[in-house]
């Protein structure tokens, strides 16, 4: 019962932040808030919490970098950022 509805609350706010971003594109622009980032984050931060790393330690590292003006990825394979354009993301 706790595996299902934890795993519900893991599609219903991955959903969002996909919704989030399918909303930008068809509407090709962005209103800038505080939840339009919570639901972005929600996906770097849910896939960093399945590969059994800290998904607080994750977002804080990619808000540092994205401060910086890097675009800036997670690669799961070894718990670090990376540069999506460099890897051909």
């Amino acid at each position: 019962m706790y595996q299902e509805k934890k795993y519900g609350k893991i599609n219903d706010a991955i959903y969002n932040g996909l919704q989030v971003i399918k909303n930008a594109i068809e509407d090709k622009c962005i209103v800038l808030g505080a939840g339009v980032f919570q639901h972005l984050l929600i996906i770097p931060k849910v896939l960093s919490q399945n590969r059994g790393f800290n998904a607080q330690d994750t977002i804080v590292t990619l808000q540092e970098e994205f401060a910086t003006k890097h675009i800036i990825g997670v690669d799961l394979n070894i718990k670090n950022t990376l540069d999506p354009i460099v890897k051909g993301i």
